[in-house]
């Protein structure tokens, strides 16, 4: 069955789905495994008639969403679905480990983590990876405003740009999309697809009043209304 591959931020993972107001899961339910089956650009993978591969990380980077597009063995009836998000975060290479800690508003995610049939890019566990101190410190040089960071700006860009030339030369169509933080001042080549331009997941949901959780992140309701609004542009 054609994939398609999405990659983003904990928007794109569901993250605090399972927390809304009178949702009553079965004890067996995984809650971070509701979220990863029942966010976005996971509906819009579905009412487009793919199978899902969510690889988005909780507090990922543009960085990571590039590395782990130019991991993947993707054919010509696939598609990527790119949730973009904020331009103040990167990742840094654990050698002991041999894998990636992302920094997310100045903290390094520096949790172990534990492979899952859900979440592709692995689980964290409540434990910390052994010298994590100076990850911490590495990543508190990220915390600044996004607004006003222009690193961060440019980085994005040069995330986008190459992920979607790279998957056009393997003539793999790539839908665009801002889960927040959009990019205002730059003209995007016309090959490029952004079924709904710079009108990005958190903008959408405010503007409609959607009830945000403590750390920013919206119940089911946003994201089917989110998928919907995507979905009927694609369609146009």
């Amino acid at each position: 069955m054609k994939k398609a591959l999405i990659l983003g931020c904990s928007h794109a993972a569901g993250a605090e789905i399972y927390k809304e107001p009178g949702l009553n899961l079965p004890s067996s339910q995984n809650l971070d495994e509701y979220g990863y089956t029942k966010s976005y650009p996971v509906k819009i993978a579905q009412a487009l008639g793919y199978e899902v591969r969510n690889h988005a990380i909780s507090g990922g980077s543009n960085d990571a969403m590039f590395r782990i597009f130019e991991s993947q063995k993707l054919d010509q009836d696939d598609i990527v679905i790119a949730c973009w998000t904020g331009g103040n975060r990167g990742e840094v290479f654990y050698e002991q480990e041999n894998r990636w800690l992302a920094i997310s508003h100045g903290d390094t995610h520096t949790l172990q983590i534990q492979p899952d049939r859900v979440l592709l890019q692995g689980r964290y566990i409540a434990t910390k990876i052994k010298h994590h101190q100076p990850f911490e410190d590495y990543g508190k040089q990220w915390l600044v405003y996004e607004g006003h960071d222009q690193r961060g700006q440019l980085n994005k860009i040069k995330n986008i740009l190459a992920l979607n030339m790279l998957a056009q030369s393997r003539h793999i169509p790539v839908i665009n999309i801002d889960s927040f933080w959009p990019i205002l001042d730059y003209t995007w080549p016309s090959s490029m697809n952004w079924p709904v331009g710079t009108k990005d997941f958190m903008k959408f949901c405010q503007e409609h009043n959607f009830t945000r959780t403590e750390w920013g992140h919206f119940f089911l309701p946003a994201h089917i209304a989110f998928a919907d609004y995507i979905f009927k542009n694609i369609a146009n």
